[in-house]
């Protein structure tokens, strides 16, 4: 009932103005935020900047708060969609990472899987204009290393702190 949308409630949401709504923790910090990230990365997948992006994840809350369903729109819902959209989009750039148009067969696949679950708007903008088969030997890789080098580190042991015999 929540979707049956029409002109009078788009009307009725646009009127009344925000509240603040007491949904799940999950849905206000993680749905919300997984939401905007798919309107963020519609626009930064198109070539736009991050600054340019933002108003992409606002607008795509905006449009869903007040058309997209029949609750009241509530302020909490626009500002975790737009800020953390931003925020988690950018996370999901990782996906360039493993992108590299030279490489084929299973391998190629696997990459494109995995920056398709990093990213579901990019993977659907590949497979859309053909990049996600496509083979390329110039401008391959997404990501330069040597401008901007990833690195993981990872260590492991133990770290025993005292004074005296006494833990710290």
């Amino acid at each position: 009932d929540y979707a049956k949308t029409s002109a009078a409630t788009v009307w009725r949401n646009m009127k009344n103005g925000f509240v603040w709504d007491n949904d799940y923790f999950s849905t206000n910090q993680f749905a919300h935020p997984y939401h905007g990230n798919l309107y963020f990365n519609a626009a930064r997948t198109s070539g736009l900047g991050f600054l340019a992006s933002c108003p992409y994840a606002l607008g795509g809350s905006l449009m869903w708060e007040l058309a997209g369903e029949t609750d009241p729109p509530a302020l909490n819902d626009i500002v975790s969609t737009s800020i953390g959209g931003a925020a988690i989009g950018e996370v999901f750039r990782t996906s360039s990472l493993l992108l590299d148009d030279r490489d084929r067969g299973f391998s190629r696949f696997l990459r494109e899987l995995g920056a398709g679950i990093l990213n579901p708007v990019r993977a659907f903008n590949r497979i859309v204009t053909g990049q996600a088969w496509r083979i390329r030997s110039d401008h391959a890789l997404y990501h330069d290393f040597m401008r901007l080098p990833v690195d993981l580190s990872l260590s492991f042991g133990v770290r025993y702190l005292a004074d005296g015999g006494a833990m710290t």
